[in-house]
């Protein structure tokens, strides 16, 4: 991805949660507090800076990642915070800034009474999901803009004895595209939630109830919605669970194929054979239509799949306030199925069906994952599909060197009128300890991309070397 030079104004959105997860800290002065920081070098050199298809160009250039890490945990709160902001100096004398962070806040203000959550995010993120791009800040191409996401949602919960416990929450959140052909926009949503108590260990019940007010900056037309659901299950003994649904939604918003409102429900069942095994399968009507939901996880010693199918009426905001920022190896994470940011305000049906196997051994570890999604578009009639297949696998040589291969397919088209774009991209690379906090990585890269129009078709190949330390 290409870094963006980032305003005063956007950083200090980003970190004025950090700012008030600080502040809160003062009062849990019971917390305890560790601290981690850290940088890495990298160089690495790409035979197709501009990820060109008839004027290839090769580049040497260098990346540093200062990184700092804050967590505090005590019993009446919980942050953590992680900052790495990257420099890229490019041979042609270029030198780029992305802005890569991640704060959330879970704090207890007043006894059993009063909360707070609050969270922040910054990244880069693609305008659209169908142009050029390598996944990071090493090339530069066209197809980026810095975001950033923001939360802030205090609370208050109460229990009606043992009949019932309730939770009022008031939430304030931002999304902050700063390129000009994205759309910016601020929220506010209130809801309120009941759930039964121990009173009814037969008949689980809910109601949930949500009010949001989405304004969009730059003419983007705004949009409110009203939701209500509720839920009633049975349980029938220790390994079944008969579920019931209803629902209310009402949207004001630019909708074209689907109703602005609309009664709707269904039923299926909880399966629970033992504590390692779950399963959840509903079918049932909503504002768009009858749909079939999953939700599936089964762990053993060594071993964890889960899977999933869901169905949602949504925005690209939506799908930016829920996107992780980095995944469990520190990482900033590159979603192939992103939405499409120039499209601004539109909302989209999404069918997503996901599922990931992990297996641990002895010196081992494989990771498959594989996804399929359809947005269809309430305004342009258009449909976007995406569906892939990724997996890596790590082994460790020595106790100091280790070594890690993987491979990613992805087809996508922008709408049903056109072929799909087929991605691949496959590495590997050799990482060695110097020392207990140094470490040092050998990378090879390729990436090829064949495209609806040939046009679009290139091919990169790319070698990195990175020597990491931390303290």
């Amino acid at each position: 991805m290409k870094a963006t030079s980032v305003p005063a104004v956007y950083f200090l959105q980003l970190f004025v949660i950090a700012a008030i997860s600080l502040a809160t800290a003062t009062v849990a002065s019971a917390a305890e507090w560790r601290s981690t920081k850290g940088v890495s070098v990298n160089t690495t050199y790409t035979d197709n800076r501009d990820l060109s298809d008839d004027n290839e160009k090769g580049e040497f250039s260098l990346g540093v990642t200062p990184s700092l890490g804050i967590t505090g945990r005590g019993a009446r709160l919980t942050l953590d915070f992680r900052y790495a902001p990257g420099l890229r100096f490019r041979q042609s004398g270029d030198t780029d800034l992305t802005q890569t962070g991640a704060a959330s806040l879970n704090s207890e203000l007043y006894e059993d009474v009063l909360f707070l959550d609050a969270s922040a995010n910054a990244r880069q993120s693609l305008k659209n999901s169908f142009g050029r791009s390598g996944g990071d800040d090493v090339n530069r191409d066209d197809n980026t803009t810095q975001s950033y996401t923001y939360s802030i949602s205090p609370y208050t919960r109460h229990r009606f004895g043992s009949y019932a416990d309730s939770t009022l929450r008031y939430t304030y959140d931002g999304v902050i595209n700063t390129s000009s052909d994205t759309n910016s926009s601020t929220s506010q949503r209130v809801s309120y939630s009941i759930a039964s108590g121990r009173r009814f260990p037969v008949m689980p019940w809910s109601l949930d109830a949500l009010y949001s007010n989405v304004d969009y900056d730059d003419g983007g037309e705004d949009s409110k919605e009203y939701t209500v659901n509720g839920t009633v299950g049975y349980v029938l003994n220790r390994i079944w669970q008969l579920d019931f649904y209803g629902n209310y939604e009402k949207y004001d918003a630019a909708l074209n194929e689907t109703d602005d409102s609309n009664w709707g429900g269904g039923a299926g069942f909880t399966y629970t054979p033992s504590e390692r095994t779950f399963l959840r399968l509903a079918y049932g009507y909503r504002i768009f239509g009858w749909n079939a939901y999953m939700d599936f996880s089964h762990r053993s010693k060594r071993s964890t799949w889960t899977a999933s199918l869901t169905h949602d009426l949504q925005s690209s905001r939506d799908e930016q306030l829920a996107q992780q920022t980095f995944d469990e190896n520190g990482n900033p994470i590159f979603n192939p199925d992103a939405p499409n940011l120039e499209r601004g305000d539109e909302y989209y049906v999404v069918d997503r069906l996901q599922t990931s196997y992990t297996l641990n051994g002895k010196r081992n570890s494989l990771g498959i994952s594989g996804y399929i999604s359809e947005r269809r578009y309430e305004i342009s009639d258009e449909e976007q599909r995406n569906y892939g297949v990724s997996t890596r696998f790590n082994h460790s040589l020595s106790g100091k060197t280790s070594s890690n291969t993987f491979v990613s397919w992805d087809r996508s088209r922008e709408d049903s009128d056109v072929d799909y774009d087929t991605t691949w991209t496959v590495g590997t690379g050799l990482t060695h300890q110097l020392g207990a906090r140094t470490n040092l990585s050998l990378d090879v890269r390729h990436l090829r991309k064949d495209a609806d129009s040939s046009d679009d078709d290139y091919t990169e190949n790319r070698i990195s070397l990175t020597l990491g330390r931390r303290w």
